[in-house]
């Protein structure tokens, strides 16, 4: 049985920031550019050290209703499935999307997914293609992301190889709390987590790019070579 939903449900935005005071200034307009206005954005601070945690409390003093800024105890820096798993505790949107501090929505990437989920009861989270874009802003390829919604077993396409980009997500916050939270003693901790969601709940797709993904050298995953990457994954 699906609980009745409302009309013009919040949505929960949440930004594990770290050490990206360059790129998120553009992060956090992008989403209070949003043409669906019911947003609450959730900053978490991992224990920058280049001002970004300034950042976003300038931005959550000039938008106090919209906008809240937490940090860590003692500002320590605890990783971003910490981050993620604090975040998401803060929240309180019927709905949760995520987006990386050096990332950037399409400003009607909420609508689209709201309507999404709203006409469709039976599914439990919605994602989409990504634009990959450069430290500058420019568009480096064209879409990428994997449909993998009507696969006879998502599941075993998931384990394979994480065809689900985070920042393109939204979810339904009741099933994401029936999953459980990230497990930080991982680092690739976002694709294990969609494994088990997928073992429960059904994925939905829009097949068009609704976020700007960015590659720098300081993604965690851009640079670490294929060992350190293997171990990652096989973890």
């Amino acid at each position: 049985m699906f609980r009745q939903e409302s009309a013009n449900p919040k949505v929960s935005v949440c930004i594990p920031s770290y050490n990206h005071a360059r790129f998120l200034p553009q992060t956090i307009e992008s989403v209070l550019e949003q043409t669906y206005r019911n947003i609450e954005i959730v900053i978490v601070d991992d224990g920058s050290s280049d001002g970004s945690l300034q950042i976003a409390e300038a931005y959550a003093a000039k938008n106090p209703s919209k906008i809240k800024v937490y940090t860590h105890p003692g500002h320590c820096n605890r990783g971003i499935s910490a981050t993620m798993n604090l975040a998401f505790e803060k929240s309180t949107g019927e709905y949760w999307s995520q987006l990386g501090s050096d990332d950037a929505f399409y400003p009607d990437k909420t609508e689209r997914q709201v309507a999404f989920l709203q006409s469709r009861p039976d599914i439990a989270l919605v994602y989409s293609h990504v634009h990959i874009i450069d430290e500058h802003g420019h568009r480096l390829s064209g879409a990428v992301g994997a449909d993998i919604s009507g696969e006879p077993d998502p599941v075993e396409r998931l384990i394979q190889g994480n065809a689900i980009t985070d920042t393109t997500v939204m979810a339904r916050r009741e099933h994401i709390e029936r999953i459980g939270p990230h497990d930080e003693g991982l680092i690739y901790s976002d694709w294990e987590f969609w494994i088990r969601f997928l073992a429960v709940y059904k994925p939905g797709f829009l097949d068009v790019p609704l976020v700007q993904y960015r590659t720098h050298s300081y993604n965690t995953s851009i640079g670490v070579g294929r060992t350190v990457s293997l171990k990652r994954a096989v973890d």
